[in-house]
Order: C-alpha cells, then sequence, then structure tokens
C-alpha cells in the first residue's frame, strides 16, 4: 500500500467516527409513569432556580433537599426564545425572553451563577416514530446550552457537560411502547460571558423543533377536556360557553372575565389570557392559565376568584 493511499484511508477513518451515530438509548416501558395516553395538550415544563449553585458539571446532588429560589411553568425550554443566549450581565427576564415572564422575586437579577432544574412527563405515541420498520419508537433529542447539562428520559441518564460555549449534544432514544416518560434535565449557568439553555427533538418526518408543551404533563390525572379561556377577547364574561364541554361557570363573587390585566402575574402557558377579575391582584404569582375537567390547580386561586362548575362534565369524576 503506498503512502497516498494510506493517508486517506487514515483520513476516511477519521471522517467515519465523526459521523458515527451514537447508539440509541433503550428507554422500558416500565420507566413509564403511565400507559395512558393523554388526548389533550400538555402544560409544559416545570423550572426551578437555584441561585448560586451554577459552574461545572450540574448534578442532582447539588441541589436536591434545597428550596429553589424561585420556580415557574414554562410553555417549552427555549431561554431565550430570541437567539441562543444573553449576557449574564442582563437579568432573567431577559434570559426567559419572550418564552415565560420570570417570576417576581428574580426577574431582575443577573442570570448569573444558578442551575435551573426542568421537569416534565413527555407523552411518546407511535405516530412519532422516525423508523417504522422496527416495533419500538425511535426519536431523537437534543439539549443546547451555555453551560452545562444533565439530561434523563426515563429512567435512562443520558450524558452532562461542563462549562462550555453553546454547544447541541444529540441523543437517540427507543421507545418499548406509547406512554408517558419522566423528563428530567439540569442546566447549569457560571459567572462568565454570556448563557442559554434549548430543548429540542426529531419526530417522525420532521425537521429538529422546540420540544412542544402539547406532549410535556405535569399531571397524570385522565383529563378529557380542557378550557384555556383562550377563545373569547378581553372582557367576555363566562357563562355557559362551554357548556359543550360539560362545564357552566356561576360566578358566586368579583368581577370574573377573560382578561389580559396583571401578565407578569401569571404563567403565560396558554396565550396571554386568563379567567379573573382584572381589579383584584392574585395572591400568587403562579395562577394557572388554564383549567383541565377532572383535572384541578396545583393551587387553588383565592375565593373570591373563583368559579364554580355547576354542570355535570362529559367524563367520569368531578373537575
Amino acid at each position: 500500500m503506498n503512502k497516498k493511499m494510506l493517508v486517506f484511508g487514515f483520513v476516511f477513518a477519521l471522517l467515519a467516527g465523526m459521523f458515527t451515530t451514537a447508539q440509541a438509548v433503550t428507554v422500558p416501558l416500565s420507566d413509564a409513569v403511565s400507559t395512558t395516553v393523554p388526548t389533550v395538550s400538555g402544560d409544559g415544563v416545570f423550572c426551578e432556580i437555584f441561585l448560586g449553585k451554577g459552574g461545572g458539571y450540574p448534578a442532582p446532588a447539588t441541589i436536591d433537599g434545597i428550596t429553589p429560589n424561585a420556580d415557574l411553568l414554562s410553555p417549552v425550554v427555549d431561554f431565550p426564545s430570541t437567539g441562543n443566549d444573553v449576557s449574564i450581565s442582563s437579568s432573567f427576564q431577559a434570559f426567559f425572553n419572550n418564552t415565560v415572564y420570570a417570576p417576581e422575586a428574580i426577574q431582575n437579577l443577573n442570570p448569573s451563577n444558578f442551575m435551573l432544574r426542568g421537569t416534565a412527563n413527555l407523552k411518546i405515541t407511535q405516530d412519532l416514530d422516525r423508523n417504522i420498520a422496527t416495533p419500538e419508537i425511535d426519536i431523537e433529542i437534543r439539549i443546547g446550552c451555555d453551560d452545562g447539562h444533565y439530561l434523563v428520559v426515563g429512567s435512562q441518564y443520558l450524558g452532562d457537560s461542563p462549562d462550555h460555549a453553546f454547544t447541541w449534544y444529540s441523543y437517540s432514544l427507543s421507545f418499548e411502547d406509547e406512554g408517558l416518560y419522566p423528563l428530567y434535565f439540569l442546566f447549569s449557568a457560571n459567572a462568565v460571558g454570556i448563557t442559554g439553555v434549548e430543548l429540542q427533538w426529531l419526530v417522525g418526518s420532521s425537521s429538529w423543533q422546540v420540544l412542544p408543551q402539547s406532549h410535556m404533563y405535569q399531571s397524570l390525572g385522565t383529563c378529557n377536556e380542557q378550557v384555556l379561556f383562550e377563545e373569547y377577547a378581553a372582557g367576555t364574561y363566562i357563562t355557559d360557553q362551554y357548556q359543550s364541554q360539560g362545564a357552566v361557570f356561576n360566578v358566586i363573587s368579583g368581577d370574573l372575565q377573560i382578561t389580559d390585566a396583571n401578565p407578569l402575574s401569571y404563567v403565560p402557558v396558554s396565550g396571554d389570557r386568563v379567567f379573573a377579575d382584572p381589579a383584584t391582584a392574585p395572591l400568587s404569582p403562579d395562577c394557572w392559565k388554564s383549567h383541565s375537567l377532572n383535572q384541578p390547580p396545583k393551587k387553588s386561586p383565592p375565593q373570591t376568584i373563583s368559579p364554580v362548575i355547576s354542570s355535570t362534565p362529559k367524563t367520569s369524576g368531578q373537575p
């Protein structure tokens, strides 16, 4: 073999190695928290922020048992939504950008030296499969970050990384069957330069896209109907508009209506409108913007602005 052929073969081998797709991680059905696939759209991802815990490889043990400085429910993980990153000398509102409002407690603080923990239940269905020739449901998931990450799906550890410039990390997954599977990730920002994180997936015949709210759930409840209050303009009074879905609203106190007032006080998981009294400041900054029949909110709103659902839902159980 002459020298040219030897060099060519060596370079080709290197290139082949660089572009080899990693073997898919098998996610068994036993990892699913539920084999019942919801028929309504999801809630999004629950995010907890821990100040002073950033830098290096993020690890669960670093924050286990520690109370977060702030938390929020976000429709997607795309921080910031206008580009890959923001300066650590900016603000958490700049970091969360147009995706979600930052909690008031950290809104104006610098997004520096912190850790973010994200959790959800990921809906996996047959239509997401990228390889119909096999019985498993094959997808890819990737996280882009500046700085570190730690990612688990089901009970399967996928990978992690330390401080670095914005980089994508892709993982191939093979699910045994349909179901809801736990999604857990950590993102760590150090105290230098810029920061940002985004979570995407590659499913079916589509291209890479932000992991959608429709496939991330916070509850295992069997919800068959969902009221989002996005179908009507601000100022609309709700009575029997949702009767066909099994809900009639009977206001017993306050001036309840569809409103876009006090936007910083609500988590925008379903657009920019809520069912509330625009003249009443909410008691909690994490009020839910949507109410799923048979699936109550995690935190009850103040009694004076609570609707009474006076009809029997079409689905089993009580709302």
